[in-house]
């Protein structure tokens, strides 16, 4: 990676991570912790040990979309609803093209105002 994307992708894990050290101790429910925690790990492996570097375009859409999945966890808890159902993470080193996706798309995901 260029010095530039090196740099604003360690400032991304940095705030990741320092929500995973303030704002994850808010939280009491383990598998909404997990997610959390598996999405700092993904991003960990993903922009900086550089895992699978032949599908560096779908590693983008995979942290995204796993971004998105805790995020709708993360609002089911606020709003006190039913959290998604467990969906794997993907996995940085896997062959192919094809994006992960979770199981559960909550009814926003695929609009355009959005802006996730």
């Amino acid at each position: 990676m260029s010095e530039h994307a090196r740099s604003n992708c360690s400032k991304a894990m940095q705030s990741v991570r320092s929500g995973m050290s303030t704002d994850l101790l808010m939280i009491s429910a383990p598998m909404v912790r997990d997610r959390y925690r598996t999405l700092v790990a993904l991003l960990y492996d993903i922009g900086w040990r550089g895992a699978g570097r032949a599908h560096r375009e779908r590693q983008i859409h995979d942290v995204r979309n796993y971004l998105r999945h805790v995020q709708h966890t993360l609002e089911s808890v606020i709003d006190g609803a039913p959290l998604p159902r467990h969906a794997a993470p993907p996995g940085p080193d896997r062959p192919g093209d094809e994006a992960w996706l979770p199981p559960d798309l909550p009814p926003h995901w695929s609009d355009p105002a959005d802006g996730s």
